[in-house]
């Protein structure tokens, strides 16, 4: 057969291949095809395949949102296992239909720093940087 199935969804695609994608989450979905077409003897589309591999994904590392959810408890750890570590991050709310859901955030930027790099920075010299402009000029006349 070569017609795509009916009842293989991207469900059941996915239980197919979590062992491939487990080993190599980085496996082209044309290759995730080509074993369905090998193993089962069934065509299925492209945009099944992907979904399902975003499945297998999810069932490995788990989904964006709670990974997302993670991100400030990961924070406090790193504060708490690393003394003096500087983490500052920014979150916005999110707008649905032009109000503000705060039940919801964005993360929209981290900064995170090491004490013993910011005690480092004291060692460092000082720099004159110019960016890429092309110097036409002599510098000593430019002094």
């Amino acid at each position: 057969m070569s017609q795509d199935h009916v009842n293989l969804d991207s469900h059941q695609i996915a239980s197919i291949v979590v062992n491939s994608v487990r080993t190599n989450s980085s496996i082209p979905v044309k290759s995730l095809i080509a074993k369905i077409k090998n193993w089962y003897d069934y065509s299925v589309t492209y945009r099944k395949a992907w979904i399902a591999k975003q499945k297998a994904l999810a069932m490995k590392f788990g989904d964006w949102e709670d990974s997302y959810n993670y991100h400030p408890r990961w924070f406090q750890a790193l504060q708490q296992s690393l003394p003096r570590t500087v983490v500052h991050y920014v979150t916005r709310p999110v707008v649905v239909d032009g109000l503000e859901d705060n039940s919801c955030h964005v993360l929209e930027r981290v900064f995170w720093a090491f004490k013993p790099c910011i005690n480092g920075f004291s060692y460092c010299n000082p720099i004159v940087q110019v960016d890429g402009t092309f110097l036409t000029a002599n510098i000593m006349q430019l002094c």
